[in-house]
């Protein structure tokens, strides 16, 4: 996560929009570059699209299906203007401008689904087509239409990184009493989101990589290791699938590089050692305040 900020419940989407992505770009690392922008509809503003534009950054932004997105669009594709690019699937391409844009023409790429061929086609049914879906989008690319909306589709990806950050992390999930400490507890939680997503993308098997945060916490760590004795060695086991263990050591070996107590380990698996330990070495116990004794008069 690159750039967050908390904002009152009853906020557009838009409200802010250029001033939160002009302050991302300005912590964004002078090596990387943003190859795209992706918004939904709520993002379908004049003044984003031409801040996007006088910045030079290729987007695509769904489009309001308002009556006037409509007429100016929809309206104006012949019949024999769609393509089929699979089964109850076609899109089109259209130049449009809206008064409000003062003749300024952007390129809209439309896709429709046969609801009879595709009855769990997302997008918007409208009066005016009977019979399908419809999905709109505004783009300054010049891929085709086929091209720009399975790039678009990629942004589903980021509604995963969103449930993380709200169920996995429960930043959704409380309200102080002041927006000051709400917020900072909120941006706590982002930098904890960017330590864990490090842990899983660094330390764990590349198994782990689609796994949610909340895999990791589970089965990572919440999940115990005892320390035991074999022979006269103190020994680390912890709890890890069999096909995990080499992957994940390789993994905790180059992190732990260079740290002193790394020369003092020894790495090995169970394939390589007996896991049956000597004892179990137990827990030190909780430590219990000594009662004060009661004074007497």
């Amino acid at each position: 996560m690159l750039w967050a900020v908390l904002r009152s419940g009853n906020s557009r989407s838009a409200n802010g929009c250029v001033e939160f992505l002009r302050q991302a770009l300005t912590v964004l690392p002078a090596e990387h570059k943003v190859a795209l922008v992706r918004a939904d509809a709520g993002f379908f503003e004049k003044w984003f699209l031409e801040f996007l534009e006088r910045r030079e950054l290729r987007y695509i932004i769904v489009a309001k299906l308002t009556p006037i997105v409509r007429r100016v669009v929809l309206h104006s594709i012949a019949q024999q203007s769609w393509r089929p690019i699979g089964p109850g699937i076609e899109v089109a391409n259209v130049e449009g401008s809206f008064p409000s844009w003062q003749g300024k023409s952007r390129r809209f790429v439309c896709l429709r689904q046969e609801i009879s061929e595709r009855p769990q086609a997302r997008g918007k049914r409208l009066f005016d087509f009977p019979g399908y879906s419809y999905r709109v989008v505004v783009t300054n690319l010049t891929y085709s239409a086929e091209i720009i909306t399975r790039m678009y589709s990629g942004r589903a990806e980021s509604e995963n990184r969103i449930k993380e950050l709200k169920e996995d992390l429960s930043l959704d999930g409380f309200c102080l009493q002041s927006f000051d400490a709400t917020d900072a507890a909120f941006r706590t939680g982002c930098v904890l989101y960017n330590l864990l997503a490090g842990f899983r993308e660094t330390v764990l098997p590349r198994s782990w990589f689609e796994r949610r945060l909340r895999a990791v916490r589970e089965f990572v760590f919440l999940v115990g290791a005892d320390l035991i004795c074999q022979g006269r060695k103190v020994k680390v086991r912890l709890a890890l699938p069999k096909a995990d263990r080499r992957e994940f050591l390789r993994r905790l070996r180059t992190v732990s590089d260079g740290l002193p107590i790394a020369a003092q380990l020894e790495w090995s698996t169970t394939e390589d050692l007996p896991a049956q330990p000597d004892h179990v070495i137990p827990r030190l116990p909780s430590y219990v305040p000594p009662t004060a004794p009661l004074l007497s008069p």
